[in-house]
């Protein structure tokens, strides 16, 4: 009987010390797991980063600039160029690219849009009052 208790402590110890180098080894792979998604995050940032310069900086005598482009569907853009001291007006959709025609320079506008800016605390209340005005409802 004294026997019996005393391998059954005995067996409890062995289990509980076998058990910690497996909370270890979770605690450890846990760690490692957050590194490396860490990693991955910079380096879609930086990679990120390092593709929107490269595209800036595409042109070697920046001769060619994209102005301005106005989608007109999925994958259909129209785009006014400016090659040199010309600006032209293309149409570019997945099938190709097609020249619509050259503007003059004093027919073009440079000033950017006013949009008027409404602050986000304004879009906020009016999505809360919406909100409460439907659960009245019900």
């Amino acid at each position: 009987m004294i026997l019996s208790s005393v391998l059954t402590t005995l067996a409890q110890g062995v289990t509980i010390v076998s058990t910690a180098p497996a909370l270890l080894a979770q605690i450890w792979n846990m760690v490692v797991l957050i590194v490396a998604f860490a990693a991955v995050v910079a380096l879609a940032y930086f990679s990120l980063r390092l593709m929107g310069r490269a595209k800036n900086s595409r042109g070697f005598g920046g001769n060619i600039k994209v102005i301005e482009a106005a989608g007109l569907g999925f994958q259909n853009t129209v785009q006014l160029i400016k090659a040199g001291n010309k600006y032209f007006l293309i149409g570019v959709s997945r099938t190709g690219i097609t020249m619509i025609g050259e503007v003059d320079e004093e027919s073009l506008n440079f000033s950017k849009p006013t949009t008027p800016q409404v602050p986000f605390e304004n879009v906020l209340s009016k999505f809360f009052n919406k909100e409460k005005a439907e659960k009245e409802d019900e």
